[in-house]
C-alpha cells in the first residue's frame, strides 16, 4: 500500500504506509491483561468506588508481580524494556474496567516516571524507577493550581534550589493521587523567565523513608500529555442513552464509566486545548491559552 506524504518545501513523495496493526506477541499480551482484568478486577472497582479510596499496595504489588508496571521502562530501572505500543496496549485495558484500578498502570508507564527518567538526576532515576516498578512506590503528578488548569505557564508554585533539596512555596489543586500517593512530581516556577521557559518539577518524595526530603527535576514544561477521550465520551454517553436509566442508576458500572470518560479527559488537559497544542506543534508557534 502505496501513499503520498508532504514534504516541508510543499513537494510530494510515495513512501508506504504504515502498518497499525498488533504483532502476535502485541494481540497475546493483550488479550492476557484482558483476561486478568475482566476476572479479577470488576469487583475491585465496584469496591474502590463505593468507598471513594484507591487501588492497595497488595493490588499495586500483584500487577508488579504480573509484570504490568513500567513495562516501557528500560531494563536497568527495573523495568521490562519494551516499547511504548506494548505499554499502551496493556494501559487501555485497565480503564475498561475503572479508571482507578487504571491509574497505577498509568503512571508507572505514560506518566511521571517517564518524565523522572528523562529529566531527573541519575541518583534520583535509578532508585525511583525500581521502586516503581516493584510496586513499592506510585508516584502522581502535581500541576494544576487554583489560577492555573489549562493556562499551566500562568503556574506560581515557587521552588528554590537548596543543595539537593527544592524548597516548595505555592498552593497545588486538582492532584492525580492526592493524599494517597507515595511521592509526588510537583510542577513548579525555578527563576522569574516568564511562561513556559521556567517552569521545572520538583519530586516530592519526603513520604517514602527510603528515599527522607525534595530533589530538583530538570525538567522544562513540555505538553506531553495527550488523552484521547473523545470517542470514550462519545461511547459510554450513547451506551448510557441506550440504557435509559439503568445506565444513569449506580446500580450498574455504565454510570461511571461515563463520568470516567469526561474525567480523564479534564485531567490531562481539555481537549480543546490539546488540539490547540497540536496546532502549535504543527505550525511552530505557540498561542495563548487563555484566549
Amino acid at each position: 500500500c502505496w501513499v503520498m506524504s508532504s514534504r516541508r518545501d510543499g513537494t510530494s513523495e510515495k513512501g508506504r504506509a504504515l502498518d497499525f496493526r498488533l504483532t502476535d506477541e502485541q494481540r497475546q499480551l493483550q488479550a492476557t491483561v484482558r483476561d486478568f482484568a475482566r476476572a479479577e478486577l470488576s469487583a475491585i472497582a465496584v469496591e474502590l468506588e463505593r468507598d471513594s479510596k484507591p487501588p492497595s499496595h497488595e493490588l499495586v504489588r500483584r500487577y508488579a508481580e504480573m509484570g504490568f508496571l513500567g513495562i516501557n521502562v528500560p531494563t536497568a530501572l527495573g523495568g521490562l524494556g519494551t516499547g511504548n505500543i506494548e505499554a499502551l496496549v496493556v494501559l487501555e485495558e485497565f480503564p475498561k474496567i475503572s479508571s482507578a484500578v487504571a491509574f497505577p498502570i498509568f503512571e508507572s508507564s505514560v506518566g511521571p516516571v517517564r518524565a523522572i527518567k528523562h529529566f531527573a538526576p541519575a541518583a534520583l532515576r535509578d532508585r525511583v524507577g525500581p521502586m516503581v516498578r516493584r510496586g513499592e512506590m506510585v508516584i502522581a503528578v502535581s500541576m494544576s493550581e487554583p489560577d492555573a488548569g489549562s493556562a499551566l505557564t500562568d503556574l506560581k508554585t515557587r521552588g528554590v534550589v537548596r543543595g539537593d533539596k527544592v524548597v516548595l512555596n505555592g498552593t497545588k489543586r486538582w492532584c492525580s493521587g492526592g493524599g494517597h500517593s507515595d511521592a509526588y512530581l510537583v510542577y513548579c516556577r525555578l527563576s522569574d523567565e516568564p511562561g513556559a521557559k521556567s517552569i521545572g518539577a520538583a519530586a516530592d518524595l519526603a513520604s517514602c523513608g527510603q528515599c527522607r526530603g525534595r530533589a530538583a527535576v530538570g525538567a522544562r514544561k513540555r505538553d506531553r500529555q495527550m488523552l484521547h477521550n473523545t470517542i470514550a465520551r462519545e461511547v459510554t454517553g450513547d451506551a448510557l442513552q441506550l440504557m435509559g436509566a439503568y445506565g444513569y442508576s449506580k446500580e450498574f458500572p455504565m454510570e461511571r464509566r461515563n463520568r470516567d470518560g469526561w474525567g480523564w479527559g479534564i485531567a490531562g488537559g481539555a481537549i480543546d486545548i490539546q488540539k490547540t497544542n497540536i496546532a502549535s506543534a504543527m505550525l511552530g508557534r505557540r498561542f495563548d491559552q487563555r484566549r
